[in-house]
């Protein structure tokens, strides 16, 4: 190529160009010249041919034979540790040929291409580089943008000016790479966008300045990818990154709101972002409604997979925003004609704060989310999906009743409950077993409270008594304490409640039914339960016991 162009006439500087070729070791860069020739090489190549040559190697890069490919890119990576900036004004047809071959990593090849984009990314201003990244980037389908998106990623680990280019990095490279992203949705981008987000973040890695650092932009980003993941795999994978992103910012000595939590220090340096990035991202994620009503969860959108990632995501830190949270996980939850996705994983989330949060108060909260949230999905309807949601529901309020300890909350629970008995009944003969023994074990048990009126609970203890023919054993031994606390805390007085004894005649018969079970648990289960509810109406009881010895036959 050389001995073609404008250097013919030194046939000896053109061999030693051609040297190279074939074998990156022996760029003229590392080369021991005279001294002579390194003035002529360093000065002549870039000045008079870099451009001209430029385009023949590009155009052997693309030969189908191996040899010929292999052999471009080394002297194409010798060109660019001598030309430098001079082939800023070839960047477009440079990268273009390059990242197109970046697909075929069984290319011999392959590694030397890599290491010329490592190459610009180090020699090249960056402004030159990005900005042709950005542009393919955004007129490209979307099949094209992981070849990019690899190079891209390829520069920035061979850029060692990007840090100090703080205002390029903040203002144009993190906003365009983040409206990227969303139009990206193929794993092969997603994997590629990760790693472009890893290897920029891990420039900053000691810089003075928080503001140097593009948190909100990065954070955004990787809160995009989460929207997307598939497997447990990449959402691990991209919780490296956002712990490295907090890595970063602990630095600074940022409030975590972390402190007397256990974990380890990827997951603090994760809460540290969660924390610090929250309302900012939920802003972002609301945008452009003002108002929670404004939001639609009727349909799965983009809008509500960010905002469901977004609380998911940060449900170790959610707790510190209830009061801006608690109106969306209630539109999200309240109406049955949304979408059922997002109730499922807005009820997980509600379930995964109660299970874990230990500094929030639940109890200016608990009625709210039992009379908007769990009470209209617990109403049976048929299919898995409705499953799942009723179950998560009934998790949710057997949970609450554990958070909660202020009697007075615990009444107002009990008021809403007692308002939606047939709720409750429909629960207690869910055909899922599940459903029922959180029912009767961490429904029923606690519920039982004065408040409930006589005609409530006239209507509820037939249906509760019928769950001792449960064909599920669990249930069975977990009615009998519903049955106790019924008795023991819900029951007026005999004389003012069952002055003829029907409701405590009804109970106890059935229940003495159960003493010669095949089941040794479940007798002994039903013993302590008649044993501790003797008291309600001995004479009653006595009557009862004494007909049953007399009709036992074992």
């Amino acid at each position: 190529i050389l001995a073609d162009r404008k250097l013919s006439e030194d046939s000896s500087l053109a061999r030693m160009v051609l040297d190279c070729d074939g074998d990156e070791s022996k760029s003229l860069e590392g080369k021991e010249e005279l001294p002579a020739q390194k003035g002529r090489i360093s000065g002549i190549i870039p000045a008079l041919c870099a451009i001209d040559i430029c385009p023949q190697i590009l155009n052997q890069l693309d030969s189908w034979t191996a040899q010929d490919r292999y052999q471009a890119s080394n002297t194409l990576l010798t060109l660019l540790n001598m030309a430098k900036g001079e082939l800023v004004p070839m960047i477009k047809e440079i990268l273009t040929s390059l990242v197109k071959h970046m697909t075929d990593m069984e290319d011999p090849a392959f590694k030397t291409i890599c290491l010329n984009l490592e190459s610009i990314g180090k020699l090249l201003p960056p402004e030159a580089w990005l900005e042709q990244v950005f542009k393919s980037l955004e007129s490209q389908a979307e099949g094209s943008h992981s070849s990019w998106l690899s190079g891209l990623e390829k520069m920035l680990q061979g850029s060692m000016s990007i840090v100090e280019k703080k205002e390029l990095v903040r203002k144009q490279f993190a906003p365009r790479f983040r409206r990227t992203i969303s139009l990206s949705d193929d794993r092969p981008s997603r994997f590629y966008a990760r790693s472009c987000l890893q290897s920029l973040l891990a420039h900053f890695e000691g810089s003075p300045r928080l503001e140097d650092v593009p948190v909100s932009d990065v954070f955004w980003s990787l809160l995009q990818l989460h929207s997307k993941v598939e497997t447990r795999d990449e959402f691990e994978k991209l919780e490296k990154v956002v712990s490295k992103l907090g890595s970063i910012m602990q630095q600074f000595e940022l409030e975590s709101g972390a402190e007397g939590k256990s974990g380890t220090a990827q997951s603090l340096a994760s809460d540290v972002v969660y924390n610090h990035q929250f309302m900012s991202a939920l802003r972002r994620v609301l945008h452009p409604h003002t108002k929670v009503e404004e939001v639609d969860f009727e349909n799965d959108s983009e809008q509500t997979r960010l905002l469901v990632t977004l609380l998911r995501r940060a449900a170790t830190v959610v707790h510190h925003y209830l009061p801006a949270v608690m109106p969306l996980l209630t539109k999200a939850c309240g109406s049955v004609d949304n979408d059922p996705r997002t109730r499922i994983h807005i009820l997980s989330l509600l379930l995964q704060l109660l299970n874990s949060s230990r500094r929030s108060s639940w109890n200016s909260h608990a009625s709210q989310i039992v009379e908007r949230i769990v009470l209209p999905n617990m109403v049976w309807r048929s299919g898995d999906t409705a499953l799942t949601i009723r179950h998560t529901a009934i998790k949710i309020l057997a949970r609450i009743f554990q958070q909660v300890s202020e009697r007075k909350c615990r009444q107002d629970i009990a008021r809403h409950l007692g308002k939606s008995l047939e709720v409750l009944e429909t629960c207690l003969d869910d055909d899922d077993a599940r459903v029922r023994l959180i029912m009767a074990q961490g429904v029923f048990t606690p519920l039982f409270d004065p408040v409930l009126d006589e005609l409530q609970l006239s209507k509820l203890y037939p249906k509760l008594t019928d769950r001792l023919d449960d064909s599920d054993d669990s249930v069975r031994i977990a009615t009998t304490s519903a049955l106790r606390a019924l008795i023991c805390c819900a029951l007026p007085p005999a004389e003012a409640f069952d002055r003829t004894g029907q409701a405590f005649t009804y109970i106890v018969k059935h229940s003495l039914i159960h003493l010669d079970d095949s089941e040794t648990k479940i007798c002994d289960a039903v013993f302590e339960f008649l044993r501790s509810v003797s008291f309600y109406n001995p004479k009653v009881f006595v009557e009862l016991v004494a007909d049953a010895r007399s009709r036992h036959t074992t």
